[in-house]
């Protein structure tokens, strides 16, 4: 099973490695440094991401079978 993680941050100013570290603690550090890693600095409201787009097509292409991302919601 290949395995996925996603993170996303807003702006350049702000740090992902709380998403990568929460991550981590989820997959264990095994599965975790087999892991792929996609990113991205942009918006959630768009769809258009690189990161994201790679994600999706290695999704669809079969390559990945399972993602974690970690979502900490605005209110």
């Amino acid at each position: 099973m290949t395995t996925a993680y996603y993170t996303r941050v807003s702006t350049d100013t702000q740090d992902p490695d709380r998403q990568v570290e929460e991550i981590r603690d989820h997959l264990g550090e095994a599965a975790f440094r087999d892991a792929r890693a996609y990113a991205d600095v942009a918006s959630g409201t768009k769809d258009d991401r690189e990161g994201f787009q790679q994600l999706w097509e290695d999704i669809e292409e079969g390559v990945i079978d399972r993602v974690v991302a970690y979502f900490l919601g605005a209110s």
